[in-house]
């Protein structure tokens, strides 16, 4: 290995869900803007491990079940070097006994307001011409955003949420995008963001 390879480093990422009143909710930090989330430590004996143990110490929130939902390590998300961004799901109970601090719960459709799909809601019609105008006159653009929004008389799927957000990340159509330097074909999507790559998790 060449000694002029990027350091590579693993981030533990939670996402700790509760469904309180029929709304899905979501533990986050810094006042909505970020989810519990560190480096890996080599005290850590485990992945899992290294997660409960950063998770409870930045929230004060024990964590029950967790299973690992998704990975990745895309190249030039960092300065730093090659960062290993590992999630977890969490379900669990809102507490507020003993939250302190900048830690929150908040409603998932703060987030990601297209994907409330129980009642009658303009977001995805807000998008759709950003979508239609990156899309162009490209057909699989156009045939990818049909099957991600349920536009052209194909049906709404629950299960694309990350391919709807990719899609809107791709199209330059949420904040993220544009930090990371991504042209807008549009007005920004609603939603409020989170950090670095949270909102994509």
């Amino acid at each position: 290995m060449s000694d002029s390879a990027d350091p590579i480093h693993a981030e533990l990422i939670a996402v700790v869900v509760a469904v309180t009143d029929a709304t899905p909710r979501v533990l986050t930090l810094l006042d909505g803007s970020a989810l519990p989330a560190g480096p890996l430590e080599s005290v850590h004996r485990s992945l899992q491990a290294g997660l409960r143990d950063r998770v409870e110490r930045q929230t004060g929130h024990p964590l029950g079940h967790v299973e690992q939902l998704y990975t990745f390590a895309d190249a030039g998300r960092s300065r730093a070097g090659r960062s290993i961004s590992i999630s977890y799901l969490a379900l669990s109970s809102e507490t507020r006994a003993r939250l302190g601090g900048q830690v929150s719960w908040q409603d998932w459709y703060r987030y990601f307001p297209w994907e409330d799909r129980r009642t009658a809601n303009d977001s995805a019609s807000r998008i759709e011409p950003g979508l239609r105008s990156w899309a162009g006159t490209e057909p699989t653009r156009r045939a990818r955003i049909a099957r991600c929004f349920g536009l052209d008389g194909t049906p709404w799927q629950e299960d694309l949420a990350l391919d709807r957000y990719e899609l809107l990340y791709e199209a330059g159509l949420v904040r993220e995008a544009a930090r990371d330097g991504r042209p807008a074909h549009g007005e920004f999507a609603p939603g409020a963001t989170l950090a670095a790559d949270h909102r994509r998790i």
